[in-house]
């Protein structure tokens, strides 16, 4: 959902593009968390963490840079941070199982 958010609200300026391209790349790395968690493949995995740790990092941005152009949307500010928080959650959820996998010997493919 904040990948729609970002992917729908972005500006024409620069931190709306890169924030766009942040975006899919993050939505690309989704696709291929759920492809490493079925195969166990723990690459899949830490492309997954390197594409949410930019989402994180390039999503407080926006919103902060959002917040700066509108100061009586708290409702969505109060949203965005929730989103945000929840993305660090997964995150330490998907670290923790690539940990895993890591210890159980899943590294590729055989």
């Amino acid at each position: 959902m904040f990948n729609a958010f970002g992917i729908l609200l972005g500006d024409e300026n620069v931190i709306g593009l890169i924030g766009r391209s942040v975006y899919m790349v993050h939505c690309i790395g989704s696709i291929l968390l759920f492809i490493g968690a079925f195969l166990k493949m723990s690459i899949f995995l830490l492309i997954y963490l390197i594409t949410d740790i930019l989402h994180i990092i390039f999503g407080s941005i926006f919103l902060f840079d959002w917040w700066l152009e509108n100061h009586q949307l708290k409702t969505e500010i109060v949203i965005g941070l929730a989103l945000i928080m929840c993305s660090i959650y997964f995150w330490l959820v998907v670290y923790s199982y690539y940990v895993q996998c890591k210890s159980e010997g899943y590294y590729e493919e055989d």
